[in-house]
């Protein structure tokens, strides 16, 4: 029996199980998970939930066959280097992971998992989609052309990757080339479509900062004499309060520059010349809402309570956009903090920081 297991993260994680006898190979079953927009994964995760539903398949087939084959063997493959150091690793991973390697270790042999490249995989067919004509092809009707012959099998050792490479999945071992770049669009910063909670948008985001702080930081001049941080060195902590402000600035400057470009556009011209130099049109917003820069650099609509003994974000709302999906984020995350109350209540603590 060989099970391959491929999985693609916009559609779906599968697998298929070919049965080999006197040089005979058929497919004898297959099996897809569809992904879900309730839960943001890596192309990492879905390849392991694919080796999940593999292992969960085999097993039921065995058991079908069980009678007619007692001493049947099984073979695994996967394209996933990442997931099958996951497998081989003794070091503690996160909960999701290690719950689904414990599944895969309780329904298969370790030493059964090998690698193989993804034009041998018939799963991977399986994963993106096809038409009917792909299902005649010969790799998803009988599989590779060396599945008969164990001579002819892909080598592959749990040895090949350091042990910090399984934990980072990718190692920052080597320099890093980037280019400075005006980002337009919340889009092009973070694909917020990701997610499903505010909160979790933002935990991501300081990952990012602090990934791009760390790589500064072994990129100074005056440090050149230290080495470079492993990438196991960069996932340290939860992220920290500041850390989590600051993330929320840079996706809330992002979002306005998105929505408000004029405005911020008008009042950025505005600060940097003198009034007399300054000939562009108001825009009707900053007129209607008397909009200005905060320290942050961001658009801010300034209340009646400006010179009250409040919070500055009370006294000076955060303007958002209307109709956005950053800002369903932001009004569920309100909601839920509230204790999912009504919708003047809703409101009411929304307009503590922010403006719509």
């Amino acid at each position: 029996m060989h099970v391959f297991c491929d999985a693609c993260p916009t559609t779906a994680a599968g697998c298929c199980v070919f049965f080999a006898q006197n040089e005979k190979v058929r497919l004898i079953g297959s099996k897809v998970k569809l992904s879900s927009s309730k839960h943001a994964r890596t192309v990492p995760q879905w390849e392991l939930i694919a080796m999940v539903v593999g292992a969960r398949l085999n097993a039921a087939i065995r058991e079908i066959f069980s009678k007619d084959f007692p001493s049947i063997s099984s073979h695994y493959w996967t394209d996933s280097t990442i997931c099958l150091h996951w497998l081989f690793s003794i070091k503690q991973l996160s909960v999701f992971i290690r719950n689904r390697t414990t599944e895969i270790l309780k329904l298969t042999d370790l030493s059964s998992w090998s690698h193989v490249s993804s034009a041998n995989n018939p799963a991977d067919i399986l994963s993106r989609g096809c038409s009917a004509d792909e299902l005649q092809s010969p790799l998803w009707q009988r599989g590779p052309t060396w599945l008969t012959d164990r001579t002819l099998w892909p080598r592959w050792s749990p040895h090949s990757f350091a042990e910090d490479d399984v934990v980072s999945a990718t190692a920052v071992d080597s320099y890093v080339h980037g280019k400075q770049s005006n980002t337009d669009s919340l889009q092009d910063l973070i694909d917020i479509s990701r997610f499903q909670s505010y909160e979790s948008m933002l935990r991501s985001m300081s990952y990012v900062l602090r990934f791009i702080s760390n790589l500064k930081y072994a990129s100074d001049k005056s440090r050149r004499s230290r080495q470079c941080p492993s990438a196991i060195d960069l996932v340290v902590l939860v992220p920290t309060a500041a850390e989590i402000s600051q993330s929320e600035v840079v996706i809330l400057r992002a979002h306005q520059l998105q929505h408000f470009k004029p405005e911020r556009d008008y009042l950025c011209t505005k600060q940097s010349r003198p009034t007399r130099q300054h000939f562009k049109p108001r825009p009707p917003l900053v007129r209607q809402l008397n909009l200005k820069l905060n320290t942050n650099g961001l658009l801010v609509a300034p209340s009646r309570l400006e010179h009250a003994m409040l919070k500055q974000d009370t006294r000076e709302p955060i303007l958002v956009a209307k109709k956005s999906y950053f800002t369903t984020l932001l009004v569920r995350s309100v909601h839920e903090r509230q204790l999912h109350a009504g919708v003047r209540d809703t409101v009411v603590a929304l307009r503590k920081r922010f403006w719509l």
